[in-house]
């Protein structure tokens, strides 16, 4: 008992029996540090403290707002530094006026960035479902990806297959049994803690894990594929719950590792330190750039500048009338009407979404990874290849508006890919 109020008493947070914080460390008077978000989560907050606060100190403040019935729900040990807890508006204040803590914001809400997607129909496409084509064939998503133009020549051709990387899935989970991930996906962690594990009880991330390495779906089709569960069964999440899977891969996966973020919500600043926290390590983070059809500036994580934010085009090189768009989208790859692996009696599905785009662009970096990582290759030839083969994907959106131009497919941002892998990878 001694050490426990011993600990309690260091924190300089002193805890009534009402759970106010009435006595704080060093209290900071004038501008309120109390951040809000348009959708909020009630009652759940983001504590984020000076990068000169310890994770020892953090830990000991942690424990003692524990002990007083204010439940910490995620202690963060690399990517950010802080934690998520629930506490009352009044307590989330106080504690803001901590000097220690940078800022206080209210969690907020997660959702999937795709605009539809449905099993795929077995009879003639009714123009809301096209009829699913052969998989003799390639998906015609697969086919622009190796395509200098909008002619498709019926054939994925691709130098490398991901082989030993590992893609991280930021997602609603994987069907890790299903058929086309030949026993590479695995589940690693869960942040919903709903009973279902990693299992994909939705859909969205059997989905795009299918589109980065699945065998008959994907672009690196001998990827390892991670599960790091973030949404639920509705497709709904929260910050703090996405910030935790960010912290775990930080912690606990490779560093030259691809994390896909098929996701997103209103602009949040804990969420894009955290993204950007993770970048700085050397993990690769892809990133959807939402389907609002607006600036995605306004985004997060997309708006992340050292993140890759993916958009999409549809089967004749137009950015999708849904795709977010502005200068800090990397690039347009396809993204309407793709067909993936799905959960369910069919087992394949078909979507639209720059949920659906980012995957593609994650199994390029998995492919080129795979080469860089050869001795008998090395980084600056794998950018080589890619540029050669792999880039008729790339379209450019010239006035930043969402309006995309053809003539200029893989003319702008070839070199930031190149430039931005060479850099990276040098370094594994």
């Amino acid at each position: 008992m001694r050490t426990k109020k011993f600990v309690i008493t260091c924190l300089a947070i002193v805890i009534s029996v009402t759970g106010n914080l009435p006595v704080l460390a060093s209290p900071v008077q004038g501008q309120s540090k109390l951040h809000r978000q348009k959708r909020a989560v009630a009652g759940q907050y983001i504590v984020k403290f000076r990068d000169d606060i310890s994770k020892a100190e953090i830990r000991q403040i942690a424990d003692g707002l524990n002990l007083r019935n204010l439940p910490v729900l995620h202690l963060y040990s690399r990517a950010f530094n802080g934690f998520a807890i629930r506490m009352s508006a009044e307590q989330a204040q106080d504690l803001s006026q901590d000097g220690r803590v940078e800022y206080v914001e209210e969690d907020a809400v997660m959702a999937l960035t795709e605009v539809a997607a449905a099993p795929c129909s077995t009879a003639a496409g009714d123009g809301h479902i096209p009829t699913c084509i052969s998989q003799q064939t390639p998906t015609w998503d697969l086919d622009r990806m190796d395509q200098s133009t909008t002619t498709l020549d019926s054939l994925y051709t691709q130098t490398g297959t991901g082989k030993n990387v590992n893609v991280y899935v930021m997602d609603t989970g994987i069907l890790t049994t299903h058929p086309d991930f030949q026993g590479r996906a695995t589940a690693v962690y869960d942040a919903i803690n709903d009973g279902n594990g990693g299992t994909d009880c939705n859909g969205h991330g059997t989905f795009s894990a299918g589109l980065i390495g699945g065998y008959e779906y994907g672009v690196a089709k001998e990827a390892n594929l991670k599960s790091v569960r973030v949404l639920d069964c509705s497709g709904g999440g929260t910050t703090s719950g996405v910030i935790a899977g960010i912290d775990w891969i930080s912690t606990n996966a490779p560093i030259s590792s691809i994390v896909n973020m098929s996701l997103g919500g209103d602009a949040n600043t804990p969420l894009d330190t955290a993204v950007e926290n993770a970048i700085s390590l050397g993990f690769i983070y892809v990133v959807a750039a939402g389907n609002n059809n607006i600036d995605v500036a306004e985004v997060s994580p997309a708006r992340v500048s050292s993140a890759i934010t993916v958009g999409s085009i549809d089967s004749l090189d137009n950015v999708a009338d849904f795709s977010n768009y502005g200068t800090l989208v990397d690039y347009y790859v396809p993204g309407v009407d793709v067909i993936s692996a799905y959960t369910g009696e069919t087992g394949r599905a078909i979507g639209s979404g720059t949920s659906f785009s980012a995957p593609l662009v994650a199994g390029l970096f998995a492919v080129q990874l795979e080469l860089a990582l050869d001795p008998m290759v090395g980084a600056q030839t794998a950018a080589n290849i890619l540029e050669a083969n792999a880039f008729g994907n790339l379209a450019v959106d010239p006035d930043s508006t969402g309006s995309s131009d053809p003539s200029g497919i893989a003319a702008t941002n070839i070199g930031k890919l190149k430039n931005f892998n060479i850099g990276k990878l040098k370094n594994f």
